[in-house]
């Protein structure tokens, strides 16, 4: 028999099929499979794939096409899991007290960003252009176009800055160490309601995040100036005192 020819029947891929799973749902959590990975992890560091390889799952992957079962399997698989991606950050965050990245490690980030760029206009200008209008996920029928009210100046979003020690309100990132001016974001969403109870500053990067579930930034932003200002709210309103 030709070396790689053989195959599994189907009956016998169902078998290996029923198998593992039986024997995932015994293990996922156990310290055994805590151990198996770790020796994997440690296996493949630093390994790194031919082309010929690339190529190769390259074509096995391209135009594969999930059933519904195999997604359901892939979510019942999924469910348990003690540690997602975004604990192990949180984690990691906290035994770094926080820290963000260092001066040169953002350096080298914006450099890479900005050469992505330069080499690869036509793909910028196409997510550009897709992410414009209807094509957003947080199109809200075109709000962003309406005009700001007056007071909504330079001299008003400085005062805005200043009085958050211009850092952004949710990573704490310092104006000093980012590539603009942070922006000054409407805690309630109305442009035309320009207080400084109803905006704080924000670095580019989290006010992008608030576009969406806008109810929990409402919210959230309250809350932070109730406690950071004694700013008071009712019912997600302003309560202005009136002297």
């Amino acid at each position: 028999m030709e070396k790689g020819s053989y195959r599994h029947s189907e009956k016998i891929k169902k078998e290996i099929s029923r198998r593992h799973k039986e024997w995932w749902e015994e293990n996922r959590n156990t310290q055994k499979v805590k151990d198996r990975n770790k020796k994997l992890s440690l296996a493949l560091k630093g390994r790194k794939m031919s082309e010929e390889q690339k190529e190769k799952r390259s074509k096995t992957l391209k135009g594969r096409i999930f059933t519904e079962e195999h997604k359901k399997n892939l979510s019942i698989a999924g469910k348990g899991r003690i540690i997602t991606w975004g604990q192990k950050i949180a984690k990691s965050r906290e035994n770094n007290n926080n820290n963000r990245h260092s001066n040169k490690t953002r350096e080298k980030m914006k450099q890479s960003r900005l050469l992505f760029i330069k080499n690869n206009p036509e793909f910028f200008n196409e997510h550009r252009e897709r992410m414009k209008g209807k094509g957003n996920p947080a199109w809200l029928g075109g709000i962003s176009y309406e005009p700001y009210d007056k007071t909504f100046n330079e001299d008003f979003k400085e005062q805005i800055r200043n009085r958050d020690n211009k850092e952004c309100l949710i990573c704490g990132l310092q104006e000093k160490d980012s590539f603009r001016k942070l922006d000054i974001h409407h805690i309630d969403y109305n442009k035309k309601f320009s207080v400084i109870q109803n905006c704080g500053s924000l670095c580019a990067s989290c006010h992008s995040k608030t576009t969406i579930n806008r109810n929990h930034w409402i919210l959230f932003f309250q809350s932070l100036l109730n406690e950071k200002y004694g700013y008071n709210y009712s019912d997600n309103k302003i309560v202005l005192e009136v002297c």
